[in-house]
């Protein structure tokens, strides 16, 4: 079999991209519920408090705003609590799943996720305080966040491929969690408005679970175990830091040190998510969750379609070093100008941006993986996730706190300190 892993990073996204959605959007209904007094959840997600107002003086833009900045500091918030853990064990399993195999490394984030969706459901079914979904949070960074599952996969590719393949397979299977969420944010508008937030949040969790039988069942082991291998030891962290603190003669630890330095650097950017959906639902767009389904959807499409081809022709023409540079300019171009969008013809035309810019961390990483031995990759992959996560934490935050500092005086400024 040639494809054994894309299967699960598809499932982990089809189900992933929508309950990334349907978390923010929740957020936003519990809060514009515990500032008006409106239940609000489970009946619409387009509240009267989601209208656009040019009059700064009146009562329903001054409410918008407090939702704003309310809902961003949530989210920040989430993002620590789940962060802190992760780092941990994106550490610990990148090494370990060299000894054991890369199930070990699979299995955990989707577990995470589920105790995460439990949370949802629980405040969702008992009214409970917006504070309890901290708890799912602090969950899913136990189990290493969706980086870990991605890790894992990244791992076996590189475990089942020559090194001159392998930009090509990992692009590959960026592309398909892409591609995997084209059709999830399209439904999740409608599914909101039709069925409230319960049961998205229990097909979620189905979806879940279904990938973890086929991780169990039908992927084969690449790595033979190691039966003096521990579960807790330090040793897992340190193989992993050495990577980038210690040379193994062949002049390797500079440019590991500036790959994992560009890769830090960008990828905090593209954890900006939330604060992206957050500047759809404000002015100038004042989108509803419908609009933003076919936004994630459209640029996912036009990312994933436009990417794999531009993969394909960059890998004959150019080096990897150089596809990585042209797509950094390109992510940086593209940020700049969605700070100045003023309509949805504009946002929209963002889109036209993601497939030169979305190849940067797929070269990044095959760039890393080269430089490491068949032993190590697991290890190099578990210092990326590691990057990941502390991206997240600080995208997610930072930017957070930015955009709700600044959305009073301009909503798009927040892009321009993205760039």
């Amino acid at each position: 079999r040639t494809i054994i892993v894309e299967p699960v990073m598809i499932m982990l996204m089809v189900f992933g991209y929508p309950l990334s959605l349907l978390g923010q959007l929740f957020i936003v209904e519990k809060i514009t519920e515990e500032l008006t007094g409106q239940n609000t959840v489970n009946v619409s997600v387009n509240s009267s408090v989601n209208q656009c107002e040019a009059n700064k003086s009146d009562p329903e833009y001054i409410l918008q705003d407090a939702i704003q900045k309310e809902s961003a500091f949530f989210m920040a918030m989430s993002s620590l609590v789940s962060g802190v853990p992760a780092l941990f064990v994106t550490l610990f399993l990148g090494n370990y799943s060299d000894k054991v195999g890369r199930k070990f490394a699979i299995l955990p984030p989707l577990v995470g996720t589920i105790a995460k969706c439990i949370s949802y459901l629980l405040v969702i079914n008992f009214k409970g305080s917006i504070w309890w979904l901290l708890l799912g949070s602090f969950a899913e960074g136990c189990g290493g966040f969706y980086v870990v599952a991605l890790m894992g996969c990244l791992s076996y590719i590189a475990d089942i491929t020559k090194p001159e393949d392998r930009l090509f397979r990992i692009a590959i299977v960026e592309m398909c969690t892409f591609f995997s969420g084209l059709l999830g944010p399209i439904g999740v508008g409608y599914i909101i408005q039709g069925l409230g937030y319960f049961w998205p949040f229990l097909i979620v969790i189905g979806g879940y679970l279904i990938n973890m039988l086929y991780v169990v069942y039908f992927v084969p082991e690449t790595i033979r175990k190691d039966p003096e291998a521990r579960f807790l030891s330090v040793g897992h962290m340190k193989t992993t830091v050495f990577l980038f603190t210690r040379d193994n003669g062949s002049k390797r630890l500079w440019k590991m040190n500036v790959l994992i330095f560009s890769f830090f650097i960008s990828t905090v950017v593209t954890m900006e998510m939330g604060t992206t959906t957050l500047f759809q639902l404000n002015r100038p767009l004042c989108w509803d969750s419908i609009m933003i389904g076919y936004y994630s959807a459209a640029s996912l499409g036009v990312a994933t379609v436009g990417g794999a081809i531009l993969a394909k022709i960059c890998k004959r023409c150019m080096r990897d070093s150089h596809i990585a540079l042209l797509a950094g300019l390109t992510a940086t171009v593209r940020m700049v100008y969605t700070g100045f969008v003023q309509n949805t013809i504009m946002m929209f035309a963002a889109a036209a941006l993601m497939p030169p810019a979305i190849l940067y961390i797929p070269t990044l990483r095959t760039l890393l993986s080269k430089l490491v031995g068949d032993t190590e990759q697991g290890a190099v992959f578990g210092a990326i996730a590691f990057a990941e996560v502390v991206c997240s934490m600080l995208g997610s935050s930072v930017f957070n706190a930015v955009y709700a500092s600044t959305v009073s005086l301009m909503t798009g400024f927040v892009f321009f300190v993205m760039a």
